[in-house]
């Protein structure tokens, strides 16, 4: 049995991360590989923070039908990278 990936997608609320979560989907291994659904925020007001928290949320439940390990991942933005 060879060791599982770490499959990662940055998530927004557009269509295009819909399709990138759909691929993701289809190259994760159920019981092997894990999907981080991640998401950076704009600023660390609880408003924002809560959004995309539903929004990765969102994302996760769809994945789920995989039977995959999916983390979901909120991040604030910093100042630098």
């Amino acid at each position: 049995r060879s060791a599982g990936q770490a499959i990662v997608v940055a998530v927004a609320d557009n269509d295009a991360c819909g399709m990138a979560v759909r691929l993701a989907m289809a190259l994760l291994r159920p019981g092997c590989d894990s999907m981080h659904l991640v998401h950076v925020c704009r600023d660390r007001s609880d408003a924002v923070k809560t959004a995309a928290k539903q929004l990765v949320a969102r994302y996760a439940s769809i994945a789920a039908a995989t039977l995959g390990n999916i983390v979901p991942v909120v991040v604030p933005r910093s100042l630098s990278v």
